[in-house]
């Protein structure tokens, strides 16, 4: 199975795809989406969406985990964060995607034992896990953040050495079209 993990922005995507085998979790790729700051943010979002669908194509993951929204100091950013979330939400139901969605304190409680670990410990416990080499440089923090939401998804959702389910603590979204909407003139 193949999991693609996201840290949502509207400047900065970081992103990373693993993938789950009988015992063992590898790293496909991971990277960072680059969006220019110059350009209005519905721009962005054009070009934030035809990314992920060039990433999604080439990874070609079954299930998206994706870091929930959570409180901002800034009004503003929170916006603009929530308008990515959606882009990516929605680019991932039309490849149907499974969707989970994971808190921040979640994430660091999974990869680094504490809801309060710090993204340096993280970046090095992940090396760790995935036997990356001790000086493997990520090419971004976005990506190492990407990296640790799939990784924690992997762990929450599956017991890698035995295959078996574990109980999700994950928002699950399904894909399914149990409602539709109509119009009337």
């Amino acid at each position: 199975m193949r999991i693609l993990g996201i840290d949502p922005g509207s400047i900065r995507t970081g992103f990373a795809t693993i993938s789950i085998q009988k015992n063992s979790i590898e790293l496909i790729s991971c990277g960072t989406i680059l969006l220019d700051d110059d350009k209005p943010l519905a721009q962005r979002l054009v070009q934030l969406d035809q990314d992920l669908k060039l990433i999604i194509g080439k990874t070609k993951p079954e299930q998206l985990a994706i870091e929930s929204l959570f409180f901002a100091k800034n009004a503003q950013s929170a916006l603009k964060l929530g308008h990515a979330r959606g882009v990516i939400l929605r680019r991932a139901a039309e490849h149907s995607l499974e969707i989970f969605e994971y808190t921040p304190a979640h994430i660091k409680s999974v990869v680094g034992g504490s809801g309060r670990a710090k993204k340096d410990q993280l970046a090095r416990l992940l090396r760790f896990y995935l036997k990356l080499p001790k000086n493997y440089e990520f090419p971004s923090e976005d990506a190492s953040d990407a990296l640790a939401i799939a990784f924690a998804h992997a762990q929450t959702e599956t017991k890698v050495k035995t295959g078996e389910p574990k109980p999700s603590k994950a928002v699950k979204q399904k894909n399914d079209r149990s409602s539709f909407w109509q119009t009337s003139l």
